[in-house]
C-alpha cells in the first residue's frame, strides 16, 4: 500500500473529507494512492506519506495481516471493516477500528472512504476482536438464552442478531434443544472446553464447533461460549482428495506391480497399492501398522547398506531422473521375494528439496530363481566337466599303464624263447597283476554306469555282522603294516542286496586302508538301534580338509593325498558308488574327518520290522 496525493481528486471531496469529525482517508479504486484528513494526521502525526513508515506505524503482528486484508477487499465492491493496532500520538500501539465503504459513480466503484475509530474501552476491544475474528461466535447463559453473537454468527445462521438475542435455543432452533442442553451441562460440570465437533447444517455447510466456559473475573459463571468455523471448503477439498485417492487406489490395485509413495524425510509410506501387500503376504492393515524401522527388517541385513545408499541417492534426483535396482524383501512366511524397482522423486517443495519418492516394482522372483538355478547348474556342470576331464586323464593313465606293462612283458616272452622258468613266472605274475588292476578300473566304471540305470536291488534279510567279518578277513592279507581291527559287532540284520552291501564294505574298508599310513589302524563296528543299524569305519589316516568334505561324494573327486607321500591309486568313483548303494537301501551316509588325525564314515541302514536274535 502506498500513500500520496490522489490524481484528479475533486477539491470538494477533499473539503468534505476534512469536514468529517473522525480520522479518515480517501483511496483510489486499486488502493494504491491515499489522501488523509487533518484528524487522521493529528491521530498519527508520524505518518509522512512514506509507504515504509506507514507500514512501520502498524504493530509488527498486524502488518502482514492488514496488508493482505486490504489487498483482498480492494478487489471487491462491498463495505468491510477490521481492527488493528497502530502507534499513535503517544508512540504506543493502541487498538483502532477501520471501516471502509466503496465510492461509486454510475454504479461502479471509483474509490474508497476509510474511517478510523480508536477503541477506548475493553468492551470496545472485545467487540472489535469478536467482530473481526473469522469465526462465528455466540454465548448462551446457563439456561440456554443467547446473550451475545457476532456478525459471522448472523451470516452463519442466515438471520439477524435481533432474531436470536434474548431468546433460548429452544425458541429459535428447537431441533437443537437437547444437543445444546447436554453441551451446557457438560461444560458447566467439567469447567473445561469440549473437544471440537463437526456437523453438517440443513443449508449444506460443514462447521467445526468449539464449546467453552465463559466466566467473570471473580469466577462467576456467565454462560457457555460457542466458536464455530466454516470448514465447508476444507471438507470439499478433503472429499475431492479422498475421491482422487480412492480412484488412484482402485486404479493402481489392478496394476500387477508394486507402487509406493514414501515421505523422503520421515521414511513413512503415504501410499501403497494392494499388489504390494499381496507380493509380501501381509494385509494392508499389517503394513499400515509397521514403523519405518520394522519395514527395514524386511530387507536382508547384508543388503541394508546398499538400500540405504540408494535411498540417499533418491534425495538428490532431478526431474526426469530415476534409479533402477534389484532387491530382496522378506515374505510374511519367511522366504525372500526378488523385485526390480524404479524410483524417482514424486514431489518437491518451493526450495527444490525432494519431499516424496515414487517406486514402482516388478516381482521377478521366478526369473531370479531360474537365473540362480541356472547359475548353480552351470557351476555343477562345470565341476562335472572338470571331474570328467580329470577322470578321463586319470583313467587313460590308469588303463595305459597296465596295458603297457602287459604288452611289454608279452613282447619279452615272444621275443626270447630261452627265458628261465623263474623269470617267465615273474613276467606272468606281472601281467596278472596289471590285468587285475585293469579289471578293477573297468569294474568301477561298470558300477558307476549301473548306479544311474535304475538297476534293481535284491531284497533279502542280510546278517550285516557276518558281512563285516568276511570283509575284514578278505583284507587281512593285503592290509600291509596297518592294523585292521574288528570293534563291537553285535548280531544285526538289515534288509537289502548282500552283494551290494559287501561291495559297500569293500569300498569303505579299502579307502580307509589306502589313506592310512603304515602303523595306522582301521576299525569297523556296528550298533543296533532296533529300527536302524549304524556302521562306523574309522581310520587314523591323513584325514580330509573341511573345505573338501562336501565334495567327497562327487564323481571323480579325489581329496588331497600329498600327506601320504605317494598316490594311493583309485579313480574317485568309490564313494559315489557307496552313496548310491546306501541310498538304494533307504539309508544315509556321511563323513566326519579331522585333517591329520583320521576319518570316520557313518552309514545308517534301516533294519527289518522284526529283528531275529
Amino acid at each position: 500500500m502506498t500513500s500520496g496525493p490522489l490524481q484528479r481528486v475533486d477539491p470538494m471531496a477533499c473539503q468534505m473529507l476534512d469536514a468529517l469529525d473522525e480520522p479518515a482517508w480517501l483511496a483510489n479504486r486499486e488502493g494504491t494512492e491515499f489522501i488523509n484528513n487533518q484528524l487522521f494526521l493529528q491521530m498519527f502525526p508520524a505518518h509522512p506519506g512514506d509507504p515504509a513508515e506507514l507500514e512501520d506505524m502498524l504493530h509488527p503482528e498486524d502488518q502482514d495481516r492488514i496488508a493482505l486484508f486490504l489487498s483482498q477487499h480492494f478487489q471487491g465492491d462491498q463495505p468491510f471493516k477490521t481492527a488493528f493496532r497502530a502507534r499513535g500520538r503517544t508512540q504506543q500501539h493502541l487498538w483502532y477500528e477501520l471501516k471502509v465503504h466503496p465510492l461509486r459513480h454510475a454504479g461502479e466503484v471509483t474509490g474508497w472512504l476509510g474511517r478510523v475509530k480508536p477503541l477506548e474501552s475493553s468492551a470496545d476491544h472485545l467487540a472489535a476482536i469478536l467482530e473481526h475474528l473469522p469465526m462465528a461466535i455466540n454465548v448462551m447463559d446457563l439456561s440456554g438464552e443467547i446473550i451475545m453473537m457476532n456478525s459471522h454468527q448472523e451470516r452463519a445462521s442466515h438471520t439477524t442478531r435481533e432474531h436470536y438475542l434474548g431468546k433460548t435455543v429452544q425458541e429459535v432452533s428447537p431441533q437443537y434443544t437437547e444437543i445444546f442442553r447436554q453441551v451446557i451441562e457438560e461444560v458447566h460440570r467439567t469447567g473445561k472446553a469440549l473437544a471440537p465437533r463437526e456437523y453438517l447444517t440443513a443449508a449444506g455447510e460443514w462447521w467445526r464447533s468449539f464449546h467453552f466456559p465463559v466466566k467473570a473475573a471473580d469466577g462467576r459463571w456467565l454462560g457457555v461460549g460457542n466458536a464455530s468455523l466454516n470448514i465447508t471448503e476444507q471438507k470439499k477439498a478433503e472429499q475431492r482428495a479422498l475421491t482422487q485417492q480412492r480412484f488412484l487406489q482402485q486404479l493402481t490395485d489392478e496394476v500387477p506391480a508394486t507402487i509406493q509413495i514414501r515421505n523422503i524425510q520421515t521414511g513413512e509410506v503415504v501410499f501403497r497399492n494392494l499388489y504390494t501387500t499381496l507380493v509380501l503376504g501381509f494385509t494392508p492393515e499389517e503394513f499400515q501398522a509397521m514403523t519405518p524401522e520394522q519395514q527395514f527388517t524386511l530387507v536382508p541385513p547384508e543388503d541394508l547398506p546398499r538400500i540405504m545408499g540408494v535411498t540417499e541417492r533418491i534425495k538428490n534426483l532431478q526431474p526426469g531422473e530415476s534409479i533402477e535396482d534389484e532387491y530382496r524383501l522378506k515374505h510374511k512366511d519367511g522366504h525372500w521375494r526378488w523385485l526390480f524397482g524404479r524410483s524417482t522423486v514424486f514431489t518437491w517443495d518451493d526450495q527444490g528439496q525432494a519431499l516424496e519418492s515414487l517406486t514402482v516394482g516388478l516381482d521377478i522372483t521366478r526369473r531370479k530363481q531360474t537365473e540362480l538355478e541356472l547359475e548353480a547348474s552351470e557351476k555343477r556342470l562345470q565341476h562335472l566337466l572338470e571331474g570328467h576331464r580329470r577322470f578321463v586323464s586319470d583313467a587313460s593313465h590308469e588303463i595305459k599303464t597296465p596295458i603297457a606293462g602287459i604288452q611289454g612283458n608279452l613282447e619279452v616272452l615272444l621275443r626270447y624263447a630261452d627265458i628261465p622258468e623263474e623269470e617267465k613266472r615273474e613276467i606272468i605274475q606281472d601281467c596278472h597283476r596289471e590285468a587285475a588292476r585293469l579289471g578293477r578300473l573297468v569294474q568301477d566304471l561298470l558300477h558307476l554306469a549301473r548306479s544311474g540305470s535304475g538297476m534293481l536291488m535284491v531284497q533279502d534279510e542280510v546278517r550285516l555282522d557276518q558281512l563285516v567279518q568276511d570283509t575284514l578277513r578278505d583284507f587281512e592279507s593285503i592290509r600291509g603294516q596297518r592294523e585292521l581291527q574288528l570293534g563291537d559287532v553285535p548280531e544285526c540284520v538289515v534288509e537289502g542286496d548282500p552283494d551290494r552291501l559287501k561291495q559297500l564294505l569293500v569300498i569303505l574298508v579299502g579307502n580307509a586302508l589306502k589313506y592310512t599310513p603304515d602303523g595306522g589302524k582301521v576299525t569297523v563296528d556296528l550298533q543296533d538301534h532296533d529300527r536302524w543299524v549304524l556302521l562306523h569305519v574309522t581310520d587314523t589316516g591323513i584325514g580330509i580338509a573341511e573345505k573338501d568334505l562336501h565334495r567327497v561324494f562327487e564323481r571323480y573327486f579325489r581329496a588331497d593325498h600329498s600327506a601320504l607321500g605317494k598316490d594311493p591309486g583309485g579313480t574317485g568313483l568309490g564313494l559315489p558308488i557307496a552313496r548310491w548303494i546306501v541310498q538304494e537301501h533307504g539309508g544315509e551316509i556321511h563323513l566326519e574327518s579331522d585333517l591329520g588325525k583320521g576319518t570316520t564314515v557313518v552309514v545308517k541302514l534301516p533294519a527289518p520290522a522284526i529283528t531275529p536274535h
